[in-house]
């Protein structure tokens, strides 16, 4: 079906324009009138029905379910799943207005680990619900990252949950009908690139490391070549604090953590995730304000010298004149001279009068 402006898809649900397009679907602006309220509506092009078939319909509505079933301020609602009078499946969801992390470090640059913590504090609660009703989302990146203008920091919502499955599915063994490796491979963790079906809720820990490498650095911590694999297995990136300076080498700890290629050796878990990294920033940012007392102590330093010293060379100053008062010195034109200058110049003048 052609979908155009103003078009019902249901009797209640009129299409207004075009948000964004991709080669699966579109995602519209609507109008929901019987709630009088604009919503977004995902929509799943016959295209890819013909090509993936029940495969692509499958993942399509458990990407509806999944999020549906997570209840949590940071993942984006879902209020209907159906299909147009011809089949076409579509979503309709909360309508989000603001940015995607991929384009927000764009326009900033590269962000301090404290514009960091909150932004992965946020995500972290957003995976914290999924991974609670059982649900890896399987491609966190930056791309499905929303960020709301908000007052002080961001508010953020994870999107596309199309290749999320509970994790019920993982033990029984069920995953695609081709073993296909599914994710975008510079986030992929080494057991999803190597494995797909023996993913947990780890896999979204390594993706979020990735994500807070990037933020860091404007850098994928491994490449996107055939290097990658032995690259992640060997450890192998190199330390934030080596790429950025004035970095804290304490991030780099971090990192090793988060990226360790064996799951139970990187965080168990997003909470103990978000913890170790605020932790981190907390501790650099004690230093750093130890430092700078310590700077500011030395400046204070150094301007009760600079005060002592007049104040001595007040004193110094008042004893001359007292000095030249009992030598009868006051009126004569030298010891005037000498008066309106410095301490270094008064005894050369009246010794030598």
């Amino acid at each position: 079906m052609q979908l155009t402006s103003g078009m019902l898809i249901r009797p209640h649900l009129r299409l207004v324009r075009v948000l964004g397009m991709g080669g699966m679907g579109s995602v519209w602006l609507a109008e929901h009138l019987a709630l009088e309220l604009q919503v977004a509506v995902k929509v799943l092009h016959q295209e890819a029905l013909d090509f993936g078939g029940a495969n692509v319909l499958s993942r399509f509505r458990r990407e509806a379910r999944a999020a549906a079933k997570i209840n949590s301020p940071h993942v984006a609602r879902v209020f209907d799943l159906g299909a147009m009078a011809d089949g076409t499946p579509f979503i309709v969801m909360e309508l989000i207005k603001g940015e995607t992390l991929t384009r927000y470090a764009g326009r900033r640059g590269r962000l301090r680990p404290e514009d960091v913590a909150p932004l992965l504090s946020q995500v972290v609660k957003a995976l914290t619900d999924a991974h609670r009703c059982g649900v890896v989302h399987r491609d966190i990146k930056p791309d499905n990252i929303m960020l709301m203008p908000s007052t002080n920091v961001p508010f953020v919502k994870v999107l596309d949950f199309g290749l999320a499955k509970p994790m019920s599915e993982w033990q029984d063994g069920v995953s695609t009908a081709t073993g296909a490796r599914m994710g975008t491979a510079a986030y992929m963790s080494p057991e999803q690139v190597m494995d797909s079906k023996g993913v947990d809720h780890r896999t979204d820990l390594w993706s979020l490391g990735v994500v807070a490498y990037e933020l860091l650095t404007e850098r994928l911590p491994f490449g996107m070549d055939g290097s990658a694999l032995l690259a992640m297995h060997q450890r192998d990136f190199v330390p934030p604090s080596q790429r950025v300076e004035h970095l804290p080498t304490g991030v780099d700890s971090w990192f090793r953590h988060a990226l360790h290629p064996r799951r139970n050796r990187r965080f168990q878990s997003a909470v103990a995730m978000a913890r170790a990294f605020r932790r981190t920033v907390k501790a650099a940012r004690a230093a750093r304000e130890g430092q700078g007392a310590k700077i500011a102590a030395g400046h204070l330093a150094l301007t009760e010298a600079a005060r002592a010293a007049k104040a001595a060379d007040r004193a110094w100053r008042k004893a001359a004149l007292a000095r030249a008062a009992a030598a009868g010195q006051l009126q004569t034109p030298a010891f005037e001279n000498a008066r309106r200058h410095s301490r270094l110049q008064l005894p050369f003048v009246l010794e030598h009068r």
